[in-house]
């Protein structure tokens, strides 16, 4: 759960006073991008005289836009990464134009505020460039701006092993755009080894009877490419491809994994579609059927199960919970562009690992999974 306050300005000065009427809309954003995955906000609230804008109940792997319209001031797209723990101290306040910035179509900047951007210590850029006015020397600068055109169009702002993609808004229509960096709190070094040892795990492989691929959106390029790898090792003779409605795509996960495993050299007769699965337990629960159907599940003595990094052990558990007779193995893919063992440096990476992760207890509390191996 996110909260805190909206402050404002004084004779241009910020202050830390709580501001009234202030309007505050949440929007969660694609990851890649920056754009908005709806119209309608998933959090709007009008400020009260104590400031506070939330609550507001979030995801801690998602990327969110906050947006602060009040009264004199700029309105102020606020991007940041995900939020991987609760937090009351969230709190907001306008950007302000810079000089020149009026004759700009749109102004994005970066910020660090608890912090400054080092020439030579720090690997930082806006758009792919240097932002101007960060001089060498002493870090000194908290706030970096850049004037762009005012095309919709990603803006990557980069600070060190974090990337933020915001959106360029019109300045004509009073709008600024910024990335905000607040240092990632740094996991304890044991509870890195725990992750590392009992989540993101990997098996031996021999010949299956059957591989499961569950289906996603992310890093379809990998599944693919490692299902048809596993197919000609000779580790699988049937497969099951699980995953229904894709948003934004009128194509089922199923359909499109399948189309290229196909397209890879695996038998599309060879392959078992289920096309309605929207979770982990739906992928088994509807798949189970089927394969009984066109293998005989007393036939089928070894699994491998495929499918995203982050994910990892929840898969067999999934299985284990609906199907404990068969041995289980498993194979992972990575599609966030850092190696495994730096999952903790990446922000998406390091989110969704650790909201897997916290699923564990209590998905196995509420008999959704079953302990494996």
């Amino acid at each position: 759960m996110l909260n805190g306050r909206v402050t404002g300005l004084a004779d241009g000065v910020y202050t830390n006073r709580p501001v009234s009427g202030a309007e505050v809309e949440i929007y969660e954003v694609d990851p890649a991008t920056g754009e908005r995955r709806t119209n309608a906000p998933a959090h709007r609230k009008t400020t009260g005289e104590d400031g506070v804008w939330g609550p507001f109940i979030g995801r801690s792997d998602a990327f969110y836009e906050f947006v602060l319209a009040m009264a004199a001031q700029p309105i102020t797209h606020t991007y940041r990464s995900p939020f991987l723990r609760s937090s009351d101290l969230v709190h907001l306040r306008p950007a302000v134009f810079g000089k020149g910035d009026e004759g700009a179509a749109a102004v994005v900047a970066m910020s660090r505020p608890r912090g400054y951007f080092g020439v030579g210590r720090d690997k930082f850029s806006l758009d792919g460039k240097l932002p101007p006015g960060i001089p060498e020397g002493v870090p000194s600068v908290s706030v970096a701006r850049l004037a762009v055109d005012a095309a919709p169009r990603p803006i990557l702002a980069t600070f060190n092993n974090e990337t933020i993609p915001i959106r360029p808004w019109p300045v004509k229509d009073n709008h600024l755009a910024i990335a905000e960096f607040l240092k990632l709190s740094e996991l304890p070094a044991g509870e890195i080894a725990r992750i590392d040892a009992e989540h993101l795990i990997s098996t031996p492989l021999a010949p299956a009877d059957l591989l499961f691929v569950f289906g996603q959106r992310r890093g379809v390029p990998e599944l693919i490419a490692a299902a048809v790898d596993l197919w000609r090792r000779g580790l699988y003779p049937h497969a099951v491809v699980s995953g229904g409605a894709t948003q934004g795509d009128p194509r089922t996960e199923c359909s499109v994994i399948t189309a290229g495993m196909v397209a890879g050299g695996v038998p599309a007769g060879r392959i078992i579609e289920e096309h309605r699965a929207t979770n982990t337990g739906e992928n088994v629960i509807f798949s189970l059927p089927l394969i009984d159907a066109a293998l005989g599940r007393a036939n089928v003595r070894r699994v491998i199960c495929l499918g995203k990094v982050c994910t990892a052990r929840r898969y067999p558990m999934t299985l284990q919970r609906h199907w404990p007779e068969v041995e289980k193995m498993l194979v992972t893919v990575n599609p966030y562009g850092v190696p495994v063992e730096r999952w903790h440096t990446d922000p998406l990476f390091r989110a969704r690992v650790l909201a897997e992760d916290a699923k564990i207890a209590p998905y196995r509390a509420r008999g959704f999974i079953a302990d494996w191996p």
